[in-house]
């Protein structure tokens, strides 16, 4: 349809159908968002407020990768065009670009979300300077974020572990990975809602399956299913993880958490630091 020019078809769809096939033209325009006409119906969605959030955050997210969608992305935000209730999706765009142009000017535009004390984070670009509290921030690891990853074989296996990822992230990456979870999701832990024939739902991270059962799992929580009962699955756009965890700590315990998590480093790693 790009390639003939007709994407009135598309937006008939946009204009007149639910939520779900809204979501799936967002998720197979994705690969071609470098094109001109994508990112204009990226842009109609993302300012259509008769379109549900998540499918207008989903557009906003949309415009990474290509420099030509996130160069769009950035020419509406200095004109101040992003609406106020996406500006956390398109700050997660901006941190999470390979240029570090891109990072730098984008968090001037876009506030990042706000902390336990209310007001907005600094600039990533300003927090990784900071230096916290190793040992604080083990302890806020332990209250915050063990509820759902392992350090060393402590918390919940549930999310990725954790035990060396000082070796795999930089500071900056791991900032952009707990503010904004849903633009990196790793591979295997991506979340599923299920509607079941008796009008019942289900979500989670799949942890098996068969065809006798479907095992899924969220947080602590396993549940199992009778694939003959499901209705329906959709994989889910967002992250499992919360995205607002910043919310519940103040700007300093956040420096504390990243500098322990930075911590976290492979033995040879560390070894060779000393």
């Amino acid at each position: 349809l790009l390639d003939w020019g007709r994407m009135d078809l598309v937006e008939q769809v946009v204009k007149t159908k639910g939520s779900d096939e809204v979501r799936a033209i967002v998720k197979t325009m994705w690969p071609y968002i470098y094109d001109p006409a994508s990112m204009a119906m990226m842009e109609r969605i993302m300012n259509d407020t008769t379109q549900t959030l998540e499918n207008r955050k989903l557009a906003v997210r949309a415009f990474g990768g290509p420099w030509e969608s996130e160069d769009r992305l950035m020419l509406l935000a200095r004109e101040n065009k992003i609406p106020s209730d996406l500006h956390v999706a398109a700050a997660g765009v901006f941190q999470s670009a390979w240029r570090p142009a891109v990072r730098e000017e984008g968090g001037k535009y876009l506030k990042l979300p706000g902390s336990k004390e209310g007001a907005a984070l600094s600039p990533i670009a300003v927090l990784v300077d900071k230096t916290g509290n190793v040992e604080n921030g083990k302890i806020i690891f332990t209250n915050t974020c063990g509820n759902c990853h392992q350090v060393n074989g402590q918390g919940v296996n549930f999310g990725p572990g954790l035990s060396e990822i000082g070796s795999k992230l930089s500071k900056e990456a791991i900032y952009t990975s707990v503010l904004f979870p849903d633009q990196g999701i790793a591979f295997g832990f991506e979340g599923y809602s299920f509607k079941m024939k008796d009008g019942t739902t289900a979500f989670g991270m799949i942890t098996s399956e068969t065809e006798d059962k479907v095992e899924i799992r969220y947080m602590n929580t396993q549940q199992t299913l009778d694939p003959a009962q499901i209705a329906t699955r959709t994989k889910l756009t967002g992250s499992l993880m919360p995205s607002n965890l910043q919310s519940l700590m103040t700007e300093n315990e956040l420096l504390d958490l990243v500098e322990y998590l930075s911590s976290l480093k492979k033995k040879s790693d560390a070894i060779s630091k000393r």
